[in-house]
């Protein structure tokens, strides 16, 4: 015979949990708590859009400044799903990662509440002409080292073996690896190939997404580097200001592995990446 059990709130699962000494540290927001804080989700508050949902931020009656995530409605996620994305989320602990603050649930809305990070998405910095001159090769060598060791805490260092999935300019952390195009799977690969592109993104300045030189046949910003570095002028891939504070080796170092990445997954994966 079978008995339909009662299904339990986020609240009253974690209230189970922590009895049984798991103790996620979240806090629950109340959906009134969050559409105050963000103005009704006003468009002026909106700081980007994820692969999940957009984002928004807010601020709440104490003062703190929040991020806060609002995943699609279209989601067939359950809320034992839910629950267990929170559990799971909470335990990561990383000076690279954002931190998770808490949760929102109520009706048909899920929301995850982050930390706000003040100096917006590397979007924001390094595709303007204007900001961009505001990051000299010191600092975007510095991004690219934070990416890589967020990165590999998720893969290997953490409790969990953890894919990012929706690594870009404007999350940071859409770049879709081919895998995921063709079959619509994700892997530590996928995350890789994303990380390659947007290192040469930071290198470059420039946006793989639409790039195009007919001159050359280059459709993309991944042949564009590379031919460069045959050619010996990979520092032509910087900025006039950019080139005036790099190091070369560097340069070329992080040419190359975005090259060596490119290989190896078409090498993996059975296909053609130019």
């Amino acid at each position: 015979m079978l008995v339909d059990k009662p299904i339990k709130t986020i609240d009253e699962e974690f209230s189970v949990m922590s009895q049984h000494g798991d103790d996620t540290e979240l806090s629950h927001f109340s959906l009134a708590e969050i559409s105050k804080s963000t103005e009704d989700f006003s468009k002026d508050k909106k700081l980007g859009q994820g692969g999940f949902g957009p984002v928004y931020m807010g601020v709440l009656d104490d003062g703190r400044k929040i991020a806060v995530k609002k995943l699609l409605k279209t989601s067939r996620q359950g809320v034992y799903e839910f629950k267990n994305e929170l559990q799971f989320i909470a335990k990561l602990q990383h000076r690279n990662l954002v931190k998770l603050l808490g949760y929102c649930n109520e009706g048909d809305e899920r929301m995850l509440i982050y930390e706000h990070m003040p100096n917006k998405s590397l979007d924001y910095l390094i595709f303007d002409k204007i900001r961009s001159l505001t990051l000299d090769w010191s600092d975007r060598f510095h991004i690219i080292h934070g990416i890589v060791r967020g990165l590999l805490y998720l893969h290997h260092d953490s409790r969990f073996k953890i894919v990012h999935r929706d690594l870009k300019a404007s999350n940071i952390l859409g770049y879709m690896s081919p895998e995921y195009a063709v079959n619509g799977t994700f892997s530590e690969k996928s995350d890789v190939f994303s990380f390659g592109v947007l290192e040469l993104e930071i290198v470059s300045g420039k946006t793989n997404r639409g790039f195009s030189r007919e001159e050359k046949d280059e459709d993309n910003l991944l042949a564009h580097a590379w031919r460069l570095y045959e050619e010996g002028m990979a520092l032509d891939l910087l900025s006039e200001h950019m080139r005036e504070s790099c190091v070369e080796s560097e340069v070329l170092r992080s040419i190359l592995l975005a090259e060596i990445i490119f290989k190896s997954y078409a090498k993996s994966n059975l296909l053609i990446i130019p």
